[in-house]
């Protein structure tokens, strides 16, 4: 449990990492960038979350909802009810966001070549800031994941 807890707290930092990059490409009006950053974050975020509670997650970039479903049954388990207040639907969201701006990723990296749209040329401010947003859901609950369900995993084992 030690390995998967470092293994946590690395993906952790990573996603914060990757969070405050594609803030500082949001405010740079790199919209691309911003998007590519935020996906980044929201996948680290479930990594750790996997890690978070003694689950190695899957080593591709996608995650299926088999891996979510089991996910989803170690933590239904695992939540102490006296614990913080954080619902199940908490846990599937990152599933959900990963989904979504995992489609848009390689569109933010590459353009459009076919239909001749370059990078810099296809997403807004908007959908940036709604990655950015869904990029901080899923860091907060990793976070949560980590610090507080992890650590307690680990008092409660020895």
């Amino acid at each position: 449990m030690t390995d998967d807890i470092q293994m946590a707290r690395s993906y952790l930092n990573n996603t914060f990492k990757a969070h405050e990059h594609a803030r500082e490409y949001l405010e740079k009006y790199d919209y691309d960038k911003s998007i590519r950053e935020s996906q980044e974050s929201i996948e680290f975020s479930i990594k750790a979350i996997f890690y978070a509670f003694d689950i190695d997650p899957p080593k591709s970039h996608n995650f299926t909802e088999e891996n979510f479903k089991n996910l989803l049954e170690k933590i239904t388990k695992m939540i102490n009810p006296n614990g913080p207040k954080i619902r199940t639907i908490d846990f599937q969201k990152p599933y959900l966001y990963s989904k979504f701006w995992g489609m848009f990723y390689e569109t933010a990296k590459y353009g459009l070549e076919k239909l001749q749209i370059g990078l810099g040329n296809l997403f807004e401010k908007e959908e940036a800031e709604l990655a950015f947003k869904h990029s901080g859901f899923c860091s907060s609950i990793a976070n949560v994941a980590v610090n507080v369900y992890a650590t307690n995993i680990k008092k409660r084992n020895r």
